[in-house]
């Protein structure tokens, strides 16, 4: 079911923010897809901003230089 066209837009920009907060850029029409599929408010898409912040901190993410960042669709 598509969104409608006044709330569709919404969902392109957040899935903006997002595309330009998350460190590990492949994948971007899966990701877009799996984004509009949550349909997260802002209240969520700040959660996932801060959890972005926070991830991009731990070892995981840092070592071997982000070799282990999930893809964004997957996260």
């Amino acid at each position: 079911m598509d969104l409608p066209e006044t709330v569709a837009p919404v969902y392109g920009e957040r899935f903006d923010v997002f595309w330009n907060a998350y460190p590990r850029k492949n994948g971007k029409g899966a990701a877009e897809k799996a984004f509009k599929k949550i349909k997260p408010s802002g209240e969520l898409l700040q959660k996932m901003l801060d959890a972005i912040v926070v991830q991009k901190q731990s070892d995981q993410w840092r070592r071997d230089n982000g070799q282990y960042i999930p893809t964004p669709a997957t996260w």
